[in-house]
């Protein structure tokens, strides 16, 4: 006697073969839950987010003819991924006086959230804005240092920072200034505050720069082993904390 079989679906096998399994489905929670990352893997994972999300340029130079990433071209994207991943950016402008000669610093810190403590600072000296206008002076300024400052953490790519300052004196002069401009004397401070723990880190990488001393630094470089250091500080407090 025959005996009838019931048919299987094949959408229930196709399910059945791909069921995750309790561990596999532990590790996408774990995954999803940023809490416990520190603020240099939530930077780096929001730099991948962000060249996922298909930016498109919508400023426009009508004097070259061509187009460029306006501040609001990727900051709306930028803010959610931040408050996805658990990080903030905070933008200053920061004035000191030295020897009677007021110098301005664009500061832009990206903190963890869920570890106030950990942050990573991008810097830049300002450079004036070509405007008749005082007002408009300072906003274009402001804008333009955020943007650039903001495009420089997100690692958007170096010609399109550029391009948006083609024909202008104020991105010429950045551009210069950002290059070549020596250290501040709170980026020195910094470094000295650290060199008795990371001496030999501090040499290797001066002898890297060819350089002999701090005040041979410019901005940018002494910016660039100051974040390293901060790094260095993290991973050894997370490693202390852990035991």
């Amino acid at each position: 006697m025959a005996t009838a079989k019931t048919p299987v679906r094949q959408d229930t096998i196709f399910l059945k073969d791909n069921q995750q399994t309790p561990e596999e489905a532990a590790a996408i929670r774990e995954a999803k839950d940023y809490s416990k990352w520190s603020v240099y893997k939530k930077l780096a994972r929001a730099k991948v987010m962000l060249q996922k999300s298909g930016l498109k340029k919508s400023g426009y130079n009508p004097y070259d003819k061509f187009y460029y990433f306006d501040l609001g071209d990727f900051l709306p994207r930028t803010n959610e991924i931040f408050d996805e991943l658990g990080l903030i950016g905070v933008f200053t402008i920061q004035t000191q006086t030295i020897d009677g000669i007021v110098e301005e610093t664009a500061v832009l810190l990206i903190l963890n959230i869920d570890n106030t403590d950990e942050f990573i600072e991008f810097t830049s000296p300002t450079a004036e804005a070509a405007q008749r206008n005082p007002i408009q002076g300072l906003g274009s300024k402001h804008t333009y240092m955020r943007r650039y400052l903001y495009m420089e953490a997100l690692d958007i790519a170096e010609t399109d920072m550029v391009d948006a300052g083609a024909g202008t004196h104020m991105e010429e002069k950045a551009k210069e200034t950002i290059e070549e401009k020596l250290l501040s004397p709170k980026q020195k401070e910094l470094l000295m505050s650290n060199f008795a723990l990371h001496a030999e880190f501090i040499k290797e990488e001066l002898a890297k720069l060819n350089k002999k001393k701090f005040d041979e630094l410019t901005m940018k470089e002494a910016s660039g082993i100051i974040q390293q250091i901060n790094q260095k500080n993290m991973e050894a407090k997370n490693g202390t904390e852990g035991n």
